[in-house]
């Protein structure tokens, strides 16, 4: 398989970008996980409104930085008695979740 570059690769391993690195950068990132981890979750977990033979599935609501309340989908093998897999859906880029039947979410709980 060939590998095209638009530079030669001793250039790109030392290649910093276009955009230099704001000098608040490193700050930004210390404040923005101090505020993360000094937030409550406050974790609810919600059984779906539907049940397979083979899943458990619920809406996971927590709460972010700023205080705003964030929703995931959370589909697990059914009777699970310990920690194990699980599939953990956000929304897309559109906001748009879907379908819990999209993207064989509930197959992953199947296997």
């Amino acid at each position: 398989m060939t590998l095209l570059f638009d530079m030669p690769m001793e250039k790109l391993q030392v290649y910093g970008g276009r955009n230099p690195r704001p000098a608040e950068f490193d700050q930004f990132w210390a404040d923005s996980l101090a505020e993360m981890m000094a937030t409550d979750p406050d974790p609810e977990l919600i059984p779906a409104d539907f049940s397979t033979p083979f899943a458990e599935c619920f809406h996971l609501y927590f709460t972010g930085v700023g205080g705003a309340r964030i929703h995931a989908r959370l589909v697990r093998p059914r009777n699970q008695t310990s920690q194990g897999p699980a599939v953990l859906q956000f929304h897309g880029y559109s906001g748009a979740i879907g379908d819990w039947s999209e993207e064989s979410r509930l197959a992953f709980a199947a296997a």
